[in-house]
């Protein structure tokens, strides 16, 4: 005699019957305790007997807001949610969610500099704008033959630079012996 009922698909895990062995997924679900705010939406699950639809939506982090609604989350990077969180963006010195900031991002607030404190063809930044400067650059000067002043052109100076005295009379052979 044979019951029609003894087959894997009938039998718990973990059990064998008469030589039938149970099915991987015929379990005993006596003890969970899930509920379906539990369980993401739309995903079943067995609970005591029960089938149980879950009812958790899935959110979406935004970049336009700070509030989080309850829910499910997948799993990201906050980079991935708002493309402008990379080191480029955040000022030196600063870490914005483990990101940090570039040496070169500055907050120029306090600079003073003008276009006339910058020698011509260099920018620098100032109150967060870029400025070119039109001061020339200094060099070297030589000055008029005999002339105890020597006139030193406008300019930035930067290493070292020459004031050249001449004079025509000056020469070897104008001068005494042992004077």
């Amino acid at each position: 005699m044979k019951d029609a009922n003894l087959a894997t698909g009938n039998i718990k895990a973990g059990t064998t019957i008469f030589g039938v062995a149970g099915k991987t997924e015929v379990v005993d679900t006596t003890s969970g305790d899930a509920v379906a705010g539990n369980i993401l939406s739309g995903k079943k699950a067995w609970v005591a007997g029960a089938e149980i639809t879950g009812t958790i939506a899935t959110q979406t982090l935004s970049a336009t807001n700070d509030t989080l609604a309850a829910g499910y989350y997948a799993a990201t990077t906050l980079s991935a949610v708002d493309t402008d969180l990379v080191t480029g963006n955040i000022k030196s010195g600063t870490t914005i969610f483990g990101v940090a900031g570039k040496t070169e991002v500055v907050d120029t607030a306090g600079a003073t500099a003008l276009q006339t404190d910058i020698i011509t063809g260099k920018t620098a930044f100032v109150g967060g704008n870029l400025v070119t400067g039109n001061v020339t650059a200094g060099a070297n000067v030589t000055g008029g033959a005999g002339s105890k002043i020597i006139t030193i052109p406008d300019g930035l100076y930067s290493g070292s630079k020459t004031a050249t005295a001449t004079d025509v009379n000056l020469a070897a052979s104008f001068m005494w012996a042992g004077k």
